[in-house]
């Protein structure tokens, strides 16, 4: 972003039972996508980044793909780095 700050992306398989808001039963309302959008635009660092991230999915719930259908689905890990720290976060 316009502050330097820079995200990298891995995954793992993994299964989560929350399931977007919209849908039956659906009760969260971020995704990964949503959720790393989200911190690029507020944060100016690593540190910011992950708080929003993790402050967002607790207060409002966070899904995972297809994975509230017991489907295994890509989990994803993400790094956000700055001018003063690397941090990792896992949801």
């Amino acid at each position: 972003n316009e502050h330097a700050l820079v995200m990298a992306e891995t995954t793992c398989s993994g299964r989560l039972r929350a399931a977007p808001r919209g849908i039956s039963n659906g009760t969260a309302l971020f995704g990964i996508e949503e959720l790393s959008k989200l911190a690029l635009e507020r944060c100016a660092t690593a540190r910011c980044a992950i708080t929003t991230m993790g402050s967002l999915a607790e207060a409002h719930g966070y899904y995972g793909g297809n994975s509230h259908l017991g489907k295994f689905e890509p989990w994803p890990g993400l790094g956000f780095g700055g001018e003063a720290e690397a941090l990792a976060h896992q949801v």
